[in-house]
């Protein structure tokens, strides 16, 4: 605007010396049209007395046609003078318009920053709930995950104790089992010996004790021969049957308790199953959310082309790979490996990018990611890296020129003296302010 009043000021000087030159020649023109009569009067006078005046005659003609010449020359000098007056009016509308037109313009700039700024605000506050809900999530996901982790402690820990009261359970059952053999044993030949003292002598136990002599000779090989059957038959354990109960009631119990763990168990493989299901469901939405998100950011950074994520097993979503295909403008439907170094990297990004969209952090730094890449895609880098700055604050590590562009703040680290670093802040923005002033 100041530039525009400086140059209508001068177009008004301009104007202002070519009307006064127009007077003073106006004037000259006026006082050269007195000379013309008066020069007819005389030529009328001389006409009398042009036989006498002849050289006189000649002389003056050759001054009025120079007089004519000059005027002739004063015309045309007025006429473009005038041509000049029109020329300076129609740019001094054209200045005016201009005026009003940027005079418009500001007013609308002006509307559209108090909008901006009402935007902002609602943003602002549509921010912070976010951020608000962002943080409970991440609280409900934290409990969730501890949760999970004391479940599947107490699980492993339950498990634990499971195996130790199966192996004193084995323990208890082997010890009992053996004792029960003996019993068994015991009982058989208790029952095999009264069967032969019956078979052989015709009596029971109770008539042979009754019948017993300590005076009897007894044959020392019969004796040796019931003494090795008796030690064949092993230790005779007087208390075998009160262990039995004894170890009896310690099975018993041992059993309860596995089956308190055994519903314990279940009740927890129940929980986590739950759990599966609800972290399935929102790793699908969110899969889902970062797919679609991967499609229009790969067609964005490479201008054109397809990409697409998908998951290997639908079956088993938590645990399944991803495979990556990706379709460059021009090219066929590649697998990820396939790819150049610099498409791998882009994919990369794009995949990056997406999760920014579906989940956005409020901080992310950035070390030298677009390395690979060509200008054509830094330039598409650095546009989009700039509209995503409205929901997080980036800090990229780069020695890329459209990075550095793309930035509203860069900091340079030099090395003025050896081994001591300084470092040089610049503001994009003061930059460009300065160099329009200049």
């Amino acid at each position: 605007m100041k530039k525009l009043e400086n140059e209508k000021q001068n177009l008004g000087s301009n104007l202002s010396y070519t009307l006064q030159k127009k007077e003073v020649l106006e004037s000259q023109i006026k006082d050269i049209d007195d000379k013309h009569k008066n020069n007819k009067e005389n030529i009328e006078v001389l006409n009398e007395e042009l036989n006498k005046e002849s050289e006189i005659y000649e002389t003056e003609k050759s001054k009025f046609d120079n007089i004519n010449l000059q005027l002739t020359k004063d015309k045309e000098i007025l006429k473009s003078f005038n041509a000049d007056m029109e020329r300076i009016n129609e740019y001094l509308n054209q200045l005016h318009s201009k005026k009003l037109l940027i005079e418009k313009e500001n007013n609308e700039e002006e509307n559209k920053i108090k909008d901006i700024d009402e935007k902002v605000i609602l943003e602002d506050r549509e921010k912070e709930n976010l951020k608000n809900q962002l943080s409970e999530n991440n609280k409900n996901l934290e409990n969730k995950k501890i949760a999970r982790e004391n479940l599947k402690q107490k699980l492993d820990d339950n498990n634990i104790k499971l195996k130790n009261i199966d192996k004193q359970y084995m323990e208890l059952k082997e010890g009992i089992f053996k004792v029960e053999s003996k019993i068994e044993k015991l009982e058989s030949n208790k029952e095999s010996n009264n069967f032969k003292l019956f078979e052989d002598y015709n009596l029971t136990y109770l008539q042979a004790v009754e019948l017993r002599d300590d005076e009897i000779e007894i044959n020392k090989k019969i004796l040796d021969s019931i003494k090795k059957d008796i030690r064949s038959l092993g230790n005779v354990n007087v208390d075998s049957i009160e262990e039995y109960k004894e170890i009896k009631e310690r099975y018993d119990f041992y059993s309860e308790q596995k089956e308190d763990l055994q519903k314990s168990i279940e009740a927890i493989e129940e929980i986590i199953t739950d759990l599966e299901g609800h972290m399935k469901v929102q790793f699908k939405e969110e899969f889902d959310k970062i797919n679609e998100n991967f499609k229009y950011v790969y067609n964005r950074l490479f201008g054109g082309g397809e990409g697409n994520l998908t998951i290997l097993d639908e079956e088993n979503i938590l645990e399944s790979d991803i495979e990556i295909t990706a379709k460059p403008p021009g090219k066929k439907m590649k697998n990820l490996s396939l790819l150049s170094g610099g498409e791998k990297a882009l994919t990369a990004i794009s995949i990056l990018f997406s999760i920014l969209l579906a989940k956005p952090t409020p901080f992310c730094i950035l070390d030298e990611i677009e390395a690979p890449l060509d200008d054509s895609n830094i330039a598409r880098f650095g546009t989009f890296l700039k509209e995503l700055t409205s929901r997080t604050q980036f800090i990229a590590v780069t020695h890329r020129r459209g990075t550095m562009e793309a930035a509203d703040y860069i900091y340079g680290v030099t090395m003025e003296q050896r081994a001591i670093s300084k470092v040089i802040a610049l503001s994009l923005n003061e930059a460009e302010e300065m160099t329009d002033i200049i």
